[in-house]
């Protein structure tokens, strides 16, 4: 069967495949990238090469047979027969953008769990929590009526507060 194969793709179409593809390089779980797969950046890379590529009818690749149909494709050497038609510099630049996205996004990763970065993070939620100067005036005037001797250690923590009667 002899297959058409496009020599490239518009730079906006590697622009987003190579994206889909490095996405496909790291597995997450509610969010949070708990590890790396090759094997799913590779079958991406397939996936995306016989679509954009290739004259393929991927019609025939719905989400119930997808890992069939590619495997298929690379078995009888389709997938193979098309990077051959790929000019060398077209699949590079492809190859090369893949790469990219995906260190970027480790070093992305890598600043985000830096100790400094999740204890900022931290800091940051637990200032948004403290009154403002107005709220906090606000919840010392509702203490003043307060018989403070029966709270005990709270006298103390509202006379810093400057609550003291």
């Amino acid at each position: 069967m002899e297959i058409n194969v496009k020599k490239n793709i518009s730079f906006r179409e590697k622009e987003l495949i190579s994206g889909l593809i490095a996405d496909n390089y790291f597995v997450e779980i509610d969010g949070r990238v708990v590890g790396f797969s090759e094997s799913r950046k590779e079958r991406a890379l397939v996936y995306y090469v016989l679509e954009k590529y290739s004259d393929l009818n991927m019609d025939e690749c719905d989400e119930a047979n997808e890992d069939d149909f590619i495997d298929k494709q690379v078995s009888n050497g389709n997938f193979d027969q098309i990077i051959s038609k790929i000019p060398s510099n077209e699949y590079m630049i492809l190859m090369k953008d893949i790469d990219a996205k995906i260190e970027f996004k480790k070093r992305k990763m890598d600043e985000e769990n830096n100790i400094a970065v999740v204890i900022k993070v931290f800091l940051d939620k637990l200032i948004e929590k403290i009154p403002d100067k107005a709220e906090m005036a606000t919840i010392l005037e509702n203490f003043k009526d307060f018989d403070m001797d029966k709270f005990g250690e709270l006298k103390d923590v509202v006379k810093l507060l400057g609550g003291d009667k």
